[in-house]
């Protein structure tokens, strides 16, 4: 059983070894790794709690929703932030995700990310549940001590006329957010994208699930 001792001396680690960005502090980074999420196996049976640091640095699965605006000409809302791994570059990335809470619906879990994100509050209608996937973490030389396992669940919302305009008028992201910046990129954008190796995993995942969803078995092409 952890003390409260030893969970100090294990978030001190977590902080020196993790580096997180600079604007964090360590009571900021203290909050969120301690913050309790779900444990799942690999079937998505809960099997307990734990806290979200050590689920990322002992590579217990744990749940994470996504969710793609989508506008009414099909554009896809993203952010565009720098790559932690080259200062010179930028990664398209998915504009609203995050972990599930603990005991938290996963459909809750969505619209309560989108509030945060933006003050939106979704239309009754407009959002649908397309798929849910295993995310086994891949080697990583930038997060040495990071095993990410994630259960995703991917949603898309269908953004009305009057809701993309309301949108592009607040694309404002919170503090910690400040070095990205939203933008609506065409179907064709993002797949350039992935072709240069600059999107994020989270995009680049979440969005070969989204052609799949969409695109009859005759359009995907693999390879």
């Amino acid at each position: 059983m952890l003390t409260e001792k030893i969970r100090e001396e294990i978030i001190k680690a977590a902080f020196i070894a993790e580096k997180p960005a600079d604007h964090m502090n360590k009571e900021e980074f203290a909050r969120e790794y301690i913050e309790p999420i779900n444990v799942i196996d690999e079937d998505d049976n809960t099997i307990g709690l734990e806290f979200k640091g050590l689920c990322h640095s002992l590579g217990l699965r744990h749940e994470a929703v996504f969710v793609l605006f989508i506008s009414p000409d099909g554009k896809m809302l993203l952010k565009r932030e720098k790559s932690g791994t080259d200062p010179e570059a930028d990664l398209l990335d998915v504009a609203v995700e995050g972990h599930v809470g603990a005991n938290e619906d996963i459909g809750a879990c969505a619209v309560r990310k989108m509030k945060e994100k933006f003050d939106f509050s979704p239309e009754i209608g407009r959002m649908k549940f397309m798929t849910s996937y295993n995310r086994n973490c891949p080697p990583s030389l930038s997060k040495t001590r990071e095993i990410n396992n994630e259960r995703r669940f991917l949603f898309k919302y269908f953004v009305s006329d009057a809701e993309m305009a309301r949108l592009s008028g607040m694309f404002q992201l919170k503090d910690k957010d400040e070095a990205a910046t939203l933008g609506w990129y065409e179907k064709g954008e993002v797949l350039e994208a992935i072709d240069l190796g600059r999107t994020t995993d989270e995009l680049l995942m979440s969005f070969v699930h989204y052609l799949v969803y969409i695109l009859p078995d005759s359009e995907i092409k693999i390879g």
